[in-house]
């Protein structure tokens, strides 16, 4: 685990994924009080007061958005993969 102390209040948070990981990740976050999007492909886990987008990734969703999860619990998709997640101005 890697804590990297970013202040996520009020900034826009993308969480891509939506199993587990994305959950707590989603936890986290609005414990900061961050501006919250999750995308995935199916959405499962409805929480209050976040926006979701039921898509597949494209870059195009990095777009104003200042903080980047990554949040899978598929482990055939390596860190090599997220490749293009990298135009945020943080990817975890």
């Amino acid at each position: 685990m890697i804590c990297v102390g970013l202040i996520l209040e009020n900034k826009n948070v993308l969480i891509v994924g939506d199993g587990k990981t994305a959950k707590r990740k989603v936890k986290e976050c609005l414990r900061e009080n961050a501006h919250i999007t999750v995308l995935s492909r199916t959405i499962y886990h409805a929480i209050d007061n976040i926006h979701y987008i039921e898509d597949s990734y494209h870059s195009s969703y990095l777009d104003n958005q200042f903080y980047v999860i990554a949040a899978t619990d598929n482990p055939t998709i390596k860190p090599t993969n997220r490749s293009g997640l990298s135009r945020s101005k943080h990817l975890s």
